[in-house]
C-alpha cells in the first residue's frame, strides 16, 4: 500500500465507523440530528425531513416525513449509534459567481477573489485577485470547496471575507465540524471519481446537497477529526522521508559514479597496462587529449569516443513485421528510444545488432544507457555503441554514460546525434582498473 492508498484508506473507514471505538455513553446521533433540525425549522431553513434505514433484505431505504420513500444505493453499514443524512440537513452552502473582468484586478484593493482550483495549493489559499464590487462573499472560517474543473480543492478561509467564483463553494456549520465534514468530502469525491472513472464534469449545487453524509455522535466526530489528523501527520513524514531517501540514493549513486569516472573509488595499480601502451599494442592511431573537463590519474587517457568503439551508429526504421510478444517467429527484441520497459518496443524475425552493446537514447530521455547482450534491432532515434573490448569493458562504459547524463546531467543539448557521441571526450582507465571499477561499483549501489 503507498503513502495516497493509505490515506484514502483512513478516510473510508473514519467514514465506515472502523477508524476509531464507539462508546455507549456517548449515546447516538438521534439527538444531535433533531437540535439540528429543530435549529433550522425556528430559522426556516429546513427542508422536508427523512431518515434512512435498512429492511430485513438489506436494502437501504429513504423514508420521507410524507410517506414516500426511495432506495438509496449509496448508503452503507454504519455503527448503531450513527445515522444517514442528506448534507443540507448539517451545512450551509454558499455558491460562487462570477465577476466580469472589469470587477477585480492584481492590486491589492478590496477583498480577495478566489476563481478556483488555481488559488488553492496543499491546503492553502494563494491570493492574486481583489475585487470592490464584491456580490457572493465566504467568511473566515468556511470550508471552501472547487466544484468545477479540478474537482474536490478543499481549504478554509483563514482572511476575514472573500468573493467566491462560481467554481468555488463555501460550506458552514453550526452544529457539525467541519474538519469532519472535510473528511467526509474527501470521502465523497473519492467515490464519485471511481464511479466517473477519475473524470468528474463538476458538481451541482443540489448533488452536494442531496449526499447522504453518516453522521456519529459528536464525540465520536471530534475523536475521528483527531485520528484522522493523527494518521494524515504520520503518512506525511513517511511521504516525506521516502522523497528525501530516494533523493538520497540518487544523490549518493551520482556521487559513486563520478568518483568513478575520476579514478577516486578505487586505488590505482602500478602494475596495470597504461591505455597509451595497449594503443600502441593494438596499432590504434586515435585522437588523444592531454586536457579534458578534469585530471586523471597515471595510465588514464581522454579520447574520444570513436577511438574506443567497433561501432558507432543509429537506429534505423522498424520492421516492416513487428509483434508484441516474443515468439519462436518473432525471437529478437526491437528497441526504441525512451526508457519505459528498457525501450522494448516489440519483437522482429531478424536482429540488426549481434554484437554485445551499449543503446544510448537520443532524445527525450537523452543519455539513458542500457547494456544489451543478446541480438536486436535498434530503431527510432537509439544510438548504438559497439566498444573495442580490447580497450573498453561494456559495463564501465556505462557508468561513464550514467555518469554524464545522471539527474538531468549533461542534458542541455535538445538532442544526441552519431556525430556528437564519437567526438564525446570519455576518460578511459587501464582495462584491468575498469574491471576493479564494475566490481566496487556494483557492490556499492546494490546496498543502495
Amino acid at each position: 500500500m503507498n503513502i495516497s492508498e493509505f490515506r484514502t484508506s483512513v478516510i473510508r473507514k473514519a467514514i465506515y465507523g472502523e477508524l476509531v471505538p464507539q462508546y455507549k455513553e456517548e449515546g447516538t446521533s438521534t439527538e444531535l440530528l433533531q437540535q439540528i433540525l429543530e435549529h433550522k425549522k425556528e430559522k426556516k431553513k429546513a427542508k422536508v425531513t427523512s431518515t434512512i434505514k435498512k429492511n430485513s433484505n438489506g436494502i437501504f431505504y429513504e423514508y420521507f416525513e410524507d410517506g414516500s420513500l426511495r432506495e438509496v444505493e449509496e448508503a452503507f453499514d454504519i455503527p448503531d449509534s450513527w445515522n444517514f443524512t442528506s448534507l443540507s440537513t448539517v451545512i450551509d452552502l454558499t455558491s460562487g459567481r462570477d465577476l466580469k473582468s472589469n470587477q477585480y484586478s492584481d492590486e491589492e484593493m478590496g477583498i480577495p477573489y478566489l476563481t478556483g482550483a488555481s488559488n488553492f495549493l496543499n491546503g492553502e489559499l494563494i491570493i492574486n485577485r481583489y475585487t470592490n464590487e464584491p456580490a457572493v462573499i465566504a467568511l473566515k472560517g468556511d470550508l471552501l470547496f472547487t466544484v468545477k474543473g479540478t474537482i474536490g480543492e478543499m481549504a478554509y478561509l483563514n482572511l476575514p471575507e472573500a468573493h467566491i467564483a462560481r467554481q468555488i463553494m463555501a460550506i458552514r456549520s453550526e452544529h457539525i465540524p467541519l474538519p469532519y465534514i472535510k473528511i467526509f468530502l474527501d470521502y465523497y469525491v473519492e467515490e464519485l471519481k471511481i464511479k466517473a472513472r477519475s473524470l468528474i464534469p463538476g458538481i451541482s449545487r443540489d448533488d452536494l446537497l442531496g449526499a447522504l453524509i453518516p453522521i456519529p455522535p459528536l464525540q465520536e466526530q471530534l475523536r475521528i477529526v483527531k485520528a484522522v489528523e493523527t494518521c494524515f501527520t504520520f503518512a506525511d513524514l513517511v511521504e516525506q522521508r521516502q522523497m528525501l531517501t530516494k533523493r538520497f540514493k540518487v544523490n549518493l549513486q551520482s556521487a559513486l559514479l563520478n568518483e568513478a569516472i575520476r579514478g577516486k573509488l578505487i586505488p590505482q595499480n602500478n602494475d596495470d597496462e597504461s591505455v597509451l601502451s595497449k594503443l600502441k599494442s593494438l596499432d590504434i592511431k586515435g585522437e588523444i587529449f592531454e586536457d579534458g573537463p578534469f585530471n586523471l590519474p597515471d595510465g588514464w587517457i581522454w579520447t574520444n569516443l570513436k577511438t574506443i568503439s567497433e561501432t558507432i551508429k543509429a537506429g534505423g526504421d522498424k520492421p516492416k513485421e513487428v509483434s508484441s510478444v516474443k515468439t519462436d517467429e518473432f525471437p529478437f527484441p526491437i528497441y526504441a528510444n525512451g526508457a519505459k520497459d528498457n525501450g522494448l518496443y516489440g519483437y522482429s524475425k531478424e536482429a540488426k545488432i549481434t554484437e554485445e552493446s551499449l543503446t544510448v537514447s537520443a532524445r527525450g530521455t537523452i543519455g539513458f544507457s542500457v547494456v544489451r547482450r543478446e541480438p536486436y534491432t535498434p530503431i527510432v532515434r537509439l544510438i548504438v555503441i559497439v566498444p573495442n573490448r580490447n580497450l573498453i569493458c561494456l559495463e564501465y562504459l556505462k557508468i561513464v554514460f550514467d555518469a554524464f547524463y545522471t539527474d538531468g546531467n549533461g542534458t542541455s543539448i535538445p538532442q544526441l546525434t552519431v556525430p556528437h557521441v564519437k567526438e564525446k571526450l570519455i576518460p578511459v582507465p587501464p582495462l584491468q582498473e575498469q574491471e576493479r571499477i564494475i566490481a566496487v561499483y556494483k557492490k556499492l549501489i546494490a546496498n543502495l
